[in-house]
């Protein structure tokens, strides 16, 4: 495993088994900027297993050696640790490719930033629902769309369902949305411990403006654009998002409000079928897209479901999330970053608890909070996430054009790109998918 840890000196580290039948861990690093990283990952993971420093060795002011011991029963654990860190489970770089354009997916999120600022201009600080929270969970807790037969609610399970949230999610909408009296629960009308929802009437009024703030801010998006751009971008994605054997959420969001993720990994393996079922996580929802679903969607579904699709279809390659590898790893580089920007940019917080420090894709500097300018490195695995993003980002575009055609995506950028001109400024390239559960829980009284 050694050899797959850049930043380790192979040959002066490894592992003694002591008398009191304890390890000592010997970690040698090489005197660079790799180095540099894998000191602080190793040392990161001896804090978290309560590994005491026997011996520190330093080279020019630079920590060139650190032993460690390690309690015996702790070993698999530090040997899972330093494996989930290192390159040895991931799969070899593809062949280097460069971004030359602009990629599909950032033009697909400027778009859909643009609707949403229209969207937000017609609520003009309204306490009306967000789109997120219109879309995703007031359009599927109404009854009649989804069980005409039933006016008075659906289970919540249901509501998992037809929202397409995985139970993480749905449990906190459930909460926040009920505690802003939008929504009541009640306990489940049959056996066992499951809980019945049903919007209370203010929850059915604000159902009613979101739909017509939808509607205002689609005549706004039409006169913001050329209407036949808008008219040729609604058919495009329509033919993409009816490609995609699954349902997905109605407006972009992640898995949960701490994971940035859209199907929550690959606990539950991809299934090729027929249908194709993508790898996800074991609280996402799988439900078959019925033929024409994609037929009468709203703009923003239609880019939301495409760039859920993209994503999904990125990740498939084995290398981290989409939003993670854009949004934060492609920006650093081996000298690290400081740590309010990579605050900013992945919510690194220096702690350990965040979502890249605990999935050791990330490191940084010992210290506190006003510890001044602490840097945020990439672990070796991080590293090889960062690389492969334009290959990987690159062969998901072509693997597009082989399932929709080359035409088809061809018309789809120019389109895009054509309407760019329009776009709002500063749109971001990925939408943030947890952003709304904040907002929406920050509405709580």
């Amino acid at each position: 495993m050694l050899q797959h840890f850049d930043g380790l000196d192979v040959g002066r580290s490894g592992a003694t088994l002591m008398p009191d039948n304890t390890f000592e861990v010997r970690c040698a690093f090489v005197g660079s900027l790799h180095g540099y990283a894998a000191e602080l990952v190793t040392r990161e993971i001896a804090g978290l297993l309560k590994m005491p420093c026997l011996h520190e060795r330093l080279d020019s002011g630079r920590v060139a050696e650190r032993r460690y011991r390690l309690e015996r029963a702790a070993s698999g654990d530090f040997l899972r640790r330093m494996r989930y860190a290192s390159t040895l489970p991931l799969l070899k770089l593809p062949s280097p490719r460069r971004l030359e354009r602009v990629p599909l997916v950032a033009l697909l999120s400027r778009a859909l930033a643009t609707f949403e600022a229209d969207y937000d201009h017609v609520r003009s600080g309204d306490v009306s629902p967000s789109l997120p929270v219109w879309a995703n969970c007031l359009v599927s807790l109404d009854p009649v769309s989804f069980d005409p037969s039933n006016a008075a609610g659906m289970d919540q399970a249901d509501f998992g369902a037809a929202s397409i949230l995985s139970t993480r999610a749905e449990r906190v909408v459930v909460r926040d949305l009920a505690a802003q009296g939008w929504l009541d629960v009640l306990p489940t009308r049959g056996r066992g411990k499951g809980r019945y929802l049903r919007l209370t009437s203010m929850g059915i009024a604000e159902r009613g403006r979101g739909a017509a703030l939808v509607r205002a801010a689609s005549q706004r998006c039409r006169a913001r654009f050329d209407a036949a751009d808008v008219s040729r971008l609604e058919r495009l994605l329509a033919q993409v998002v009816e490609g995609v054997a699954v349902q997905l959420p109605a407006h972009f969001t992640s898995y949960g409000p701490g994971d940035g993720s859209v199907a929550g990994g690959s606990f539950v393996p991809a299934d090729p079928g027929p249908p194709p079922i993508p790898a996800h996580g074991a609280e996402w929802p799988v439900v078959l897209r019925a033929p024409g679903n994609a037929a009468g969607l709203s703009v923003p579904s239609l880019l939301s479901q495409a760039l859920t699709a993209f994503a999904i279809d990125y990740q498939a390659a084995g290398f981290s999330g989409l939003g993670e590898a854009m949004q934060f790893l492609r920006h650093v580089p081996d000298a690290g970053m400081e740590l309010p920007r990579a605050r900013k940019l992945g919510a690194v917080t220096g702690t350990t608890r965040s979502t890249p420090e605990r999935h050791l894709t990330a490191v940084a500097e010992p210290g506190t909070a006003r510890t001044p300018r602490r840097r945020v490195f990439l672990s070796p695995k991080g590293r090889r996430f960062r690389d492969a993003f334009p290959a990987v980002l690159l062969n998901t575009e072509d693997a597009w054009s082989g399932k929709y055609g080359s035409g088809l995506m061809a018309d789809l950028y120019s389109t895009l790109e054509t309407m760019e001109q329009d776009f709002i400024e500063d749109a971001p390239d990925y939408p943030d998918g947890t952003r709304w559960f904040r907002e929406l829980h920050a509405r709580n009284p």
